[in-house]
């Protein structure tokens, strides 16, 4: 009205009829679409036009009747079909497609009539049209239909994004948003309302007209907007799967180092420090020389492999290298330096494993041999920064909570540090068996399944892990064989006294060498490594094949020391079994009358166990884990009663010959009931 009024008092217009010669966009309506309109909003006058209708009516007409159809409905254009079909002599499935395509050219002949606009002193005098591609909508109007709103909003940054990705979809559902901090390093995390608020202002234009004056408005993001693209399912954003600070190679061994998302990786590449050349075929010289580039920021840690923690760390002939530092003996702790570099390696080739891949236990026997730097290490290789450090709370709802906003941040490294004596959690073997964490959100009931493509670091004084834990480890061991050696190794004895800040400084070299073996390992064809673990195939081959590539030796060579190391627990199963059996044979049982057994004196004499009379609740949650797996093997022999069938023979690997016993638990009267069961067919 605001406008129609500044243009009659500027061209002194007095009748509205006038207004048409004023605007380019005045539309006439024709003799078609007038009866047309009449038509649709008169059932009767519509049949009687169907009726008049033969091989004599005018084009007009029979276009009329058509478009009247077009915009009738279905039940409508059903019951006259068949009559203007016999009188235009074509079918009535015809004549409603005749009557569709009419009301669609109708609809878009308005359509195009809205788009244009009057511009007579740049005065804009229609509504604001809706453009044919919302995505390159320059602005949205909030005069829009709420729908149009919606869909422009979505494909507008949609466009957005396809040309620079900053939003991203999690494999375990939810939109990541990727930022860059105030140290210039990009995150990832989620998009809450508060986020979905400050995208919108930042890439979408929403506007508005003031009722009152008519001028355009700019306005924040509207309030009913932000729930709806919460929940939408409409979002066709990328997969983001985690933010590398290196380059990483492709299946195909081409050395990804531009900046920014890579599709084929579904990798964030923010690459901190600014990559030297890699030859695709390196000569023996490069790859010998990225194996001294890796092992120079190791040379200070006193690795061993338990049962060589006698032998000396250092070459007992004396002799120093050009710096005039202490060679380190090259056969004390083979095994620990080969898992070692394959924890320098992994993060450079996580995206050529396809699987879960096991933990790295840095096992050390007291605080000050050095973990923390071991971590800092590949931390400053592959992150540029020192690690980032968990811990392992005693209330496990906290320990999973801080891992999963760690696994949603797509950080590539987790370290856990300081952790207890003892560490059972089904929660982190199972993630690294299976490869997925699952938790339920913070202050939701929503539950997550979060691929884990993160390398797992964990360290402590003397940790013992449980029998499922134990096998998913690759064992790091560092022994200084001294006591209290974070007070008794002097200064003098580390060549890098600063070795975070020598790691940095030298971190384009150690980069440079991580990837000079992996491309060495391309070059050859990509060898399946010969060693490995159980369930972590893909990882087995992989980094095995990049070390047996490089010549280096001893990869997993201290697993079977490292394994009767922390076979305690799985001793004392075997322990608690093998009496039970012996005494029990195949008699139903609860788990206080095995705790009488295992403490009368005749046996008790016999075995150390760690419990007494007064344990009974102890002991129930322990058998109960014990016997979770529900067949347990036991040394062949072991005598079993009289009248009890002799239990199946099972030859191991190293030849020994065990009985396979079945453990099964039922539960009656409030009690839990075990047996043991030697036919494990």
């Amino acid at each position: 009205v605001w406008y129609l009024d500044q243009l009659c008092v500027k061209y002194g217009v007095t009748d509205v009829s006038d207004l048409k010669a004023f605007s380019s966009s005045a539309t006439v309506l024709d003799a078609k679409t007038a009866t047309a309109t009449a038509l649709s909003h008169s059932p009767d006058a519509l049949a009687a036009a169907v009726e008049a209708l033969d091989g004599q009516s005018s084009e007009a007409e029979v276009e009329a009747v058509l478009l009247a159809l077009g915009k009738a409905s279905s039940i409508v254009r059903l019951r006259h079909a068949k009559t203007v079909g016999k009188a235009l002599s074509t079918t009535p499935a015809r004549v409603e497609k005749l009557a569709a395509d009419a009301a669609k050219a109708d609809a878009e002949r308005k359509a195009a009539d809205a788009r244009n606009t009057a511009s007579e002193d740049g005065i804009e005098i229609t509504r604001h049209p809706v453009p044919d591609d919302l995505a390159k909508a320059p602005c949205i109007w909030l005069d829009w239909p709420s729908d149009v709103q919606v869909a422009a909003t979505i494909a507008r940054l949609h466009h957005i994004n396809d040309r620079k990705p900053f939003l991203f979809r999690r494999e375990e559902g939810g939109i990541m948003r990727v930022t860059e901090t105030v140290s210039g390093r990009m995150t990832a995390e989620p998009v809450g309302t508060e986020q979905w608020s400050a995208i919108l202002n930042d890439h979408i234009t929403y506007k508005t007209e003031d009722p009152t004056t008519g001028m355009t408005l700019v306005v924040t993001s509207p309030r009913h907007m932000i729930p709806i693209l919460k929940g939408t399912d409409k979002w066709k954003f990328p997969e983001l799967r985690s933010i590398s600070r290196v380059p990483l190679f492709s299946l195909e061994g081409t050395l990804q180092e531009e900046r920014g998302y890579d599709a084929a990786l579904k990798v964030y590449l923010d690459p901190t420090t600014k990559p030297l050349p890699v030859s695709s075929m390196p000569t023996e010289d490069e790859v010998q020389e990225a194996l001294e580039w890796l092992r120079e920021p190791l040379i200070d840690f006193p690795f061993c492999d338990y049962d060589d923690v006698d032998m000396s760390i250092y070459t007992v002939d004396g002799a120093t290298d050009e710096s005039g530092h202490p060679i380190p003996n090259l056969f004390r702790g083979m095994g620990s330096k080969a898992n070692m570099l394959s924890m320098l390696l992994q993060p450079f080739a996580r995206n050529l494993i396809d699987g879960p891949t096991p933990a790295y236990h840095i096992d050390k026997p007291e605080a000050g041999v050095g973990a923390g730097f071991i971590a800092d290490v590949v931390y400053c290789i592959a992150e540029g920064r020192r690690a980032e450090i968990q811990t392992m709370s005693a209330q496990n709802e906290e320990f999973r909570k801080a891992i999963t906003a760690t696994l949603r941040s797509g950080a590539s490294i987790i370290f856990v540090d300081n952790i207890g004596r003892t560490v059972d959690s089904t929660d982190l073997a199972a993630a690294l068996t299976s490869g997925v964490w699952r938790d339920r959100i913070l202050g939701k009931t929503e539950t997550v399944t979060i691929p884990v493509t993160a390398m797992w670091m964990l360290a402590g004084n003397e940790v013992r892990f449980t029998a499922e834990l134990k096998r998913r480890m690759v064992p790091v061991n560092i022994d200084a064989a001294v006591p209290n050696p974070a007070f008794n190794r002097p200064l003098d004895m580390f060549k890098h006294r600063d070795l975070q800040g020598w790691c940095l400084d030298n971190r384009a070299e150690l980069i440079w060498a991580c990837h000079t073996l992996i491309a060495n390992w391309f070059a050859k064809g990509k060898p399946d490594g010969g060693l490995g673990i159980n369930s972590f195939n893909s990882w087995s081959k992989v980094m095995s094949g990049i070390l047996e590539a490089a010549g280096v030796e001893g990869f997993l060579a201290n697993i079977q020391q490292y394994l009767d190391r922390q076979g305690e627990e799985g001793s004392l199963n075997t322990t608690v079994a093998e009496a039970l059996f012996h005494r029990l044979g195949t008699e139903r049982f609860t788990a206080s009358v095995a705790l009488q057994v295992l403490t009368t004196p005749s046996i008790g004499e016999a075995i150390e166990v760690p419990w007494r009379e007064e344990d009974a609740r102890k002991f129930g949650e322990w058998i109960s884990k014990a016997f979770a797996r529900g067949v347990i093997d036991i040394p062949a022999s072991v005598a079993f009663p009289s009248g009890t069938t002799k239990p199946k023979e099972i030859t191991l690997r190293d030849g020994s010959t065990v009985y396979r016993l079945k453990v099964t638990k039922t539960r009656g009267g409030g009690r839990a009931f075990y047996r043991f069961e030697t036919d494990t067919r």
